[in-house]
């Protein structure tokens, strides 16, 4: 029998074709090699005369589209009018198909009458369905991520509106952190971190990631963060992405430097009292030719330095080169931190007879860098103005959409530091974001990039 029906459709591939079936067909897909097809309005097939009958329906395949013949798909298998009548209006088969390659989606699916006469009906579009085999829809990505720094060495990254994930059609959810910039890289599992989507569900309102490292008990460092959904579709979502601040900050340098040459080998440095400001220890570093870096840890460059104590103002560094010029940095110790280097705690004077007493301080101490000094606080963000006149300097704050949020300047009870406390003009406080601070001294316009989180 087997060979028989084999040898009909053979010869009804040759025959040609006769008459369009009515059955329809509907496809759903199971897995991605099994299909279930339902055929129906099988009940209404009629012969093209009364010499012929109906022998058998088969069934055909082809990847990512339709049928258009049997020489140009495959066939399937083949079920006889009797056995679709016998299970009522809907006659439904599970079939396995082949699995598609990576650049298909679809299944298509074609049934057609074979006569009794060796003719097979026409292959129509009428006759045949379209199987979706993948899911090539897009992952949506509707989650909040932030980052709040917990003291001493630890980080959260939170994630939130989890009511968002659909586990339908999310898998897992990828975590990244970098400390360099926000170049996400999924693929690195010493930054990454994949969770399944019900893990995540079941954290409830928040899920929360902690990373401990121990740099941030060192020093400030912007952490970046995103967060990816993966499909069960293997797609992946667009990605989310924030920056916060972790780290101890380090303490404003108050110190305001000034340099003048005694003589061929002293040179006398005084700043101002900084005894109030909470500062334990004060350290001035020099060298001759070459300015002292504006950092916190010069302790690898092998650099000479002077340790007064907090309460002095001034000190005589003696055995100096004669006719050279020397580099003086100071810093602070407070809160078990160091300090940045400034441009005002900076200083510069030259042994030389020539220019005896002509020592320059600040933005002539370091001529390459700005003056004016930007540093993060506990309290906002403070603005050293040098020695720059009252009312030279002024700040103001911008959203990233550019309104102005705030505005400050140096006239204001004669201080030489500014500070935003993060607060606009009506004394609100400003949202978490990003914020430009553009400051002019004198002829100077500098910007600076502020990321706000709380």
């Amino acid at each position: 029998m087997v060979k028989k029906i084999a040898a009909i459709l053979f010869i009804a591939s040759i025959a040609g074709f006769a008459q369009n079936s009515p059955i329809m067909i509907s496809g759903s897909c199971l897995s991605p090699v099994t299909v279930q097809i339902k055929f129906t309005n099988y009940q209404t097939v009629a012969p093209p005369s009364p010499l012929v009958s109906a022998d058998s329906v088969g069934l055909w395949y082809k990847a990512g589209a339709l049928p258009p013949s049997p020489s140009q798909s495959n066939f399937i298998k083949y079920y006889t009018l009797q056995q679709m009548l016998s299970r009522g209006s809907v006659f439904a088969d599970t079939i396995t198909v082949p699995q598609l390659a990576a650049g298909d989606s679809m299944c298509g699916f074609m049934n057609a009458v074979l006569w009794s006469d060796k003719t097979t009906s026409s292959f129509s579009a009428g006759n045949g369905c379209l199987v979706l085999m993948r899911d090539t829809f897009p992952i949506p990505n509707d989650l909040i991520i932030s980052g709040v720094y917990v003291p001493d060495d630890t980080a959260w990254i939170n994630l939130d509106n989890l009511a968002s994930i659909d586990t339908s059609r999310i898998d897992t959810i990828g975590i990244w952190y970098g400390l360099v910039n926000d170049s996400a890289n999924f693929g690195d599992n010493s930054s990454c971190r994949w969770v399944s989507a019900r893990d995540v569900i079941q954290a409830g309102i928040r899920y929360k990631l902690a990373i401990v490292n121990p740099i941030f008990n060192i020093v400030e460092k912007t952490v970046y963060a995103a967060v990816v959904c993966k499909g069960k579709n293997d797609r992946m979502s667009p990605v989310n992405k924030t920056s916060f601040i972790v780290g101890k900050p380090r303490p404003v340098n108050p110190v305001n430097l000034f340099a003048k040459t005694l003589s061929a080998a002293r040179i006398m440095l005084s700043w101002n009292n900084i005894a109030g400001t909470g500062a334990e220890r004060l350290i001035i570093w020099y060298r001759p030719f070459l300015p002292v870096p504006l950092v916190y840890d010069v302790s690898a460059l092998g650099l000479d330095s002077v340790v007064p104590s907090v309460a002095d103002t001034q000190i005589t560094v003696s055995g100096l080169l004669e006719k050279a010029r020397y580099y003086f940095g100071a810093q602070i110790y407070k809160g078990g931190l160091w300090s940045y280097i400034t441009d005002s705690a900076s200083a510069s004077d030259s042994t030389d007879p020539a220019c005896c007493g002509q020592g320059v301080s600040g933005k002539g101490a370091h001529p390459i860098k700005p003056y004016v000094n930007v540093a993060r606080t506990i309290e906002g963000v403070a603005v050293f103005c040098g020695d720059y006149g009252r009312g030279e300097v002024s700040a103001a704050v911008y959203s990233a959409r550019g309104q102005e949020i705030a505005r400050m300047n140096n006239s204001e009870n004669g201080r030489n530091m500014m500070t935003w406390n993060f607060t606009d003009r009506n004394g609100n406080h400003a949202k978490n974001g990003i914020y430009l601070m553009e400051i002019k001294a004198g002829s100077t316009i500098i910007t600076q990039r502020i990321i706000l989180t709380r």
